[in-house]
């Protein structure tokens, strides 16, 4: 996986900031995928089927408009 972050605009420090915040929080996600069972896996993966192809143009999505941490109620909590 491979993830280029661009500042186009604004203040150096808020975006080191926000970016920072971003990184973390994409890290948590990653570390509760590990945690998935192949059937939980699965779910997700079909559910971004459905949803067709990623925003790759800047826009804000949610991959496959899920979360892990917002629809898996057994999710430890970050």
């Amino acid at each position: 996986m491979n993830l280029t972050l661009t500042r186009v605009s604004g203040d150096i420090s808020n975006w080191k900031r926000v970016n920072r915040r971003f990184m973390n929080t994409l890290r948590k996600q990653f570390l509760i995928w590990r945690t998935l069972n192949a059937s939980e896996r699965d779910r997700y993966l079909e559910e971004m089927e459905l949803q067709g192809p990623l925003a790759t143009d800047g826009a804000s999505s949610v991959v496959g408009g899920m979360s892990p941490l917002a629809t898996n109620p057994t999710s430890p909590e970050l």
